[in-house]
């Protein structure tokens, strides 16, 4: 299975497909979309899990 992008490239995507940052804690980002609310747990270099970013896609509708 291939690697999953790194987060900045995740957060780059959710920004062009009108994502907005609300808050974040840590390393915890959260973004909001209309209803859709899509949360980035790490650090902007790092990848995360396939089980995290099974998660991110089903939370930003891209699957």
């Amino acid at each position: 299975m291939p690697q999953p992008p790194k987060f900045s490239e995740i957060e780059s995507r959710l920004l062009k497909d009108g994502f907005v940052m609300v808050r974040q804690k840590g390393s915890h980002r959260i973004y909001k979309e209309g209803s859709r609310r899509v949360v980035l747990a790490g650090k902007p270099s790092d990848h995360p899990t396939q089980r995290t970013w099974r998660s991110i896609q089903r939370e930003a509708r891209w699957k």
